[in-house]
């Protein structure tokens, strides 16, 4: 891991996968120059406890703390090359206090605030907020009608979603000690608590201290936490926090077991993720200079580990607000010397390809420090077309309205795969359209395009299979685990743990019902460890054809032959998984039964389940075939 600040050079962001080209706008993205473009002095009087989100692509809103301390939203327009910013309305939702805000998007228009109102009291109040920039209240004190969620403090906000109508929120509580609260709030405002101060079931995590909070999400069901501790140092906490809103500490001061990663000083902290399992924390350390540290939190938060760190700015450093730029370049605003506002670009290297996988431990020193490894997937589209590929280039294809299109993955691991505990697909990437619910877009290719229809398979929480505008339907997936006997050709697959080889196959199976552009496919394989698989798969959809195509992890394609569906269909209608059905599903393909894995075992029972198609279970037999 490399944390470098840019100053008077240039450099180019160079992405090495396959088959994909560098950002077009590499000197735009760089951070190698700032140029302040305008400004708006949008109140004359006070504009502090800031927090802006997006609400479309060229309109913000702003929660802040005006005059009179009370508590105001105001709405920008801001053209997209800065050069017009513009105020558009301003609604003051709490005429006592609106300190220590925290804003976030439910959904297309409705947006919740955490604050503190009077007496430092924590409340939750939500607004709509239309694509033109008009504010109306829903749940607010202006309408008697949110909610007060700690009757005791309620400061140091950092609001986060944590699935569609659940949220997590870290805070300074009672005698400044650091709490955990979460919410459902739904799509029209209204908001209900679950585990809260106010129903004396929420979590302390810190029983010392809880300041200036930085609250994000690792995985669907993990968060990590940055803040002030005890005597003002550095902690970073991780928690489990369910979609139905239950808290379970995993590392933190009440424990015992949490990381101090500063123990001079850690205040003002702005946490944001790097990549899969890499985190970087903009804060203000000893003597309040500026410093970025980077860690790696593994998708379980079962271990903190700090990677690197730079001293930025040795005079002052505070009210950090850190973001991301492209894939490593980051901006930071902050209060510099003389408590003027500064902003600086970085560049954080995590080492890694983007389209490989490696950990940054080392095999002496963790039980398992290797990802998943991705052996083949194989595609087939309902069609009977052939598509002819050739050499290493992605294969693009062009579906129907109506085709149905199989994914399966097929995947080993050094340790058993029987605990691997999460699988996505990832498709249908584009822009990322104003109105999408921003808990699901988080997965991006490296045009910073986000997938808008995907489905997660996950062991510990419900599956979730979104897509964003009814462009695709996905149906229900769920992996098998098939164990094969150990021989000289796979003998390099088997596992530590009980010395054999698994492989862990997930279908991913979807009907196309509308209009798709070119779009890649990606997958995401996490094991027990928490050590992340993430590749593209070497096709872009747009495909017509049922041939079954096969792709293998280093990007090679194979066209496969016709099959007698009618007949397959038939015989694993009554599939028993017995030596009868093995041979006479062989004496069909024409190869020997000793040709047929046990896994293909498997997959006949899932077509008679009616989970996937005859063709998928014949790419995994021809698969072998054109070995």
């Amino acid at each position: 891991m490399k944390i470098s600040k840019i100053k008077f050079l240039t450099f180019f962001a160079i992405i090495c996968s396959i088959g994909l080209a560098p950002i077009n706008d590499v000197y735009a993205n760089d951070g190698s120059g700032i140029t302040e473009v305008t400004s708006l002095e949008h109140d004359g009087t006070l504009g502090t406890h800031n927090s802006l989100v997006q609400v479309d692509s060229d309109t913000y809103a702003l929660a802040y703390t005006g005059d009179g301390n009370d508590g105001f939203i105001s709405t920008f327009t801001i053209s997209s090359d800065g050069t017009t910013l513009t105020e558009v309305a301003t609604l003051e939702h709490d005429t006592l206090q609106g300190k220590h805000n925290s804003l976030v998007q439910v959904d297309s228009d409705t947006y919740a605030l955490a604050y503190s109102s009077d007496a430092d009291d924590g409340f939750i109040s939500t607004f709509d907020i239309s694509s033109s920039g008009a504010i109306t209240a829903v749940k607010t004190q202006s309408l008697g009608n949110n909610l007060e969620h700690d009757t005791l403090k309620g400061r140091n906000n950092s609001l986060v979603q944590v699935d569609s109508d659940t949220y997590a929120l870290a805070y300074q509580g009672d005698a400044d000690d650091g709490f955990i609260s979460t919410f459902d709030i739904s799509s029209s405002g209204t908001i209900t608590a679950v585990k809260t101060q106010s129903l004396g079931n929420n979590l302390e995590h810190d029983t010392s201290r809880g300041y200036d909070n930085s609250l994000v999400q690792v995985d669907s069901d993990t968060y990590a936490l940055a803040y002030s501790g005890d005597g003002a140092d550095g902690f970073i906490s991780t928690f489990d926090i369910s979609s139905s809103g239950t808290i379970t500490a995993v590392k933190t001061q009440s424990l015992g077991n949490n990381l101090e990663h500063d123990t001079s000083f850690g205040q003002s902290n702005s946490l944001v993720q790097v990549d899969s399992d890499t985190y970087a924390l903009a804060y203000s350390g000893d003597g309040t200079d500026g410093f970025i540290s980077t860690f790696t939190i593994p998708s379980d938060g079962s271990s903190i580990t700090e990677v690197d760190s730079l001293e930025h700015e040795s005079v002052y450093g505070y009210y950090n607000s850190l973001v991301q730029v492209d894939s490593d370049t980051y901006a930071l605003a902050y209060s510099g010397d003389g408590t003027d506002g500064f902003i600086s670009t970085f560049t954080i290297s995590t080492a890694v390809a983007v389209e490989t996988t490696t950990t940054k431990k080392s095999s002496s020193d963790c039980y398992d420090c290797k990802p998943p490894v991705l052996q083949s997937s194989h595609i087939t589209i309902s069609t009977n077309d052939y598509v002819v590929a050739t050499g290493d280039d992605p294969l693009h294809i062009t579906a129907n309205v109506g085709d149905k299109v199989t994914v399966i993955l097929n995947v080993t691991d050094n340790k058993s795969i029987q605990t691997i505990p999460f699988a996505g697909l990832y498709t249908n990437y584009q822009e990322k359209p104003s109105d999408m619910n921003a808990f699901y877009a988080n997965n991006f290719d490296k045009w910073k395009h986000v997938s808008t229809s995907f489905y997660e398979w996950n062991v510990r929480a419900d599956d979730v299979a979104y897509d964003y505008d009814g462009t695709v339907s996905w149906s229900d997936n769920s992996p098998t685990v098939v164990t094969d006997v150990t021989t000289a050709d796979n003998f390099i697959f088997k596992n530590d743990d009980n010395n054999m080889v698994e492989y862990f196959m997930i279908p991913f199976t979807f009907t196309i019902n509308d209009f798709m552009e070119q779009s890649t496919i990606t997958a995401k394989i996490y094991d027990a460890a928490g050590n992340r698989l993430h590749v593209t798969l070497p096709v872009t959809l747009e495909t017509a054809g049922n041939e079954p195509l096969n792709f293998d992890y280093t990007g090679k394609q194979k066209v496969l032959g016709f099959y007698d569906e009618s007949v397959l269909s038939e015989m694993v209608e009554t599939w028993s998984e017995s030596e009868s059905d093995t041979k006479q599903m062989s004496s069909l393909l024409g190869i020997s039964d000793e040709s047929l894995p046990p896994w293909t075992s498997n997959l006949a029972t899932w077509v008679a389940e009616g989970a996937i198609d005859s063709a998928d279970l014949i790419v995994a037999v021809e698969y072998l075939i054109n070995q």
